[in-house]
């Protein structure tokens, strides 16, 4: 939990509460807990994407933290103008962390709207 208190947003408390319950369940739901806090950062990427990002085809949305200390806004607007038809959406008082239930009156309808089925 203290791993996340450096990404959190400044402009407000952190969510020492939530971001606890939130690990818990990550930890209560993996069967190695070591594995599911390095392994991320050994990932290879593989071959450079980021010239494919114009060929994605699918309906996509860029949620961003407004306050991410690690990828600032721009990154996500960057993301975001790089896919054809993508969908920016900044979050205020959030930083780069999982979406804190302050947001959620944004995120949630957001994400239940971009998953909606569409009509053709």
């Amino acid at each position: 939990m203290e791993a996340e208190r450096p990404f959190a947003a400044a402009s407000r408390p952190f969510g020492e509460a939530g971001m606890r319950a939130m690990a818990t369940r990550v930890a209560d739901r993996t069967v190695n807990v070591a594995a599911q806090v390095t392994n991320p950062f050994m990932i290879d990427a593989g071959e450079p994407w980021r010239g494919r990002l114009g060929r994605i085809a699918v309906p996509t949305l860029v949620p961003h933290g407004a306050e991410d200390p690690m990828f600032p806004v721009e990154h996500g607007r960057a993301l975001a103008g790089e896919i054809p038809g993508a969908r920016f959406l900044a979050m205020e008082q959030t930083g780069h962390e999982v979406f804190p239930r302050a947001r959620w009156d944004t995120v949630v309808p957001a994400v239940l709207g971009h998953t909606a089925p569409r009509r053709a």
